[in-house]
């Protein structure tokens, strides 16, 4: 995508954009610009993802477009992630499991921890089997 100045149309490089400001500075005249009100010029081979990826690519209608991101499913990144919420729900029942022998009050107390352990298998199952959606 190529940001041109509303001034003088010229070709504003992407070392003069700053995102996290939304500012971009023209080199030919010096002007200063908000970047998301700039004319975007968008050439269709641009658009089209990387041969060989299994990102999807839409076009719609009036020109807009839509990239589907598949599931990345159950990586090696994940397994560590998954290694540690076993131990730490192995611990957690054996921690419950023993307190309630002495008193089920106790045993309350690993409430808490059972929740944060759940809400990470739910975090590391939602993040393999979400589907990311970009429409422009």
């Amino acid at each position: 995508m190529n940001l041109h100045c509303a001034d003088c149309n010229t070709e504003i490089p992407s070392d003069n954009v700053n995102i996290s400001t939304d500012l971009a500075k023209c080199a030919e005249c010096g002007a200063i610009h908000k970047a998301s009100d700039l004319s975007i010029e968008v050439e269709n081979e641009d658009l089209n993802p990387p041969s060989g990826s299994k990102i999807l690519f839409i076009k719609g209608l009036n020109g807009s477009v839509e990239y589907i991101l598949p599931k990345k499913g159950i990586t090696a990144s994940t397994i560590p992630q998954l290694l540690f919420v076993s131990v730490w729900l192995g611990f957690i029942f054996f921690w419950t499991f023993q307190a309630s022998k002495s008193s089920n009050t106790f045993a309350l107390f690993s409430i808490p921890f059972w929740i944060v352990g759940i809400s990470m298998i739910v975090g590391i199952i939602n993040s393999a089997w979400e589907v990311q959606i970009i429409k422009l």
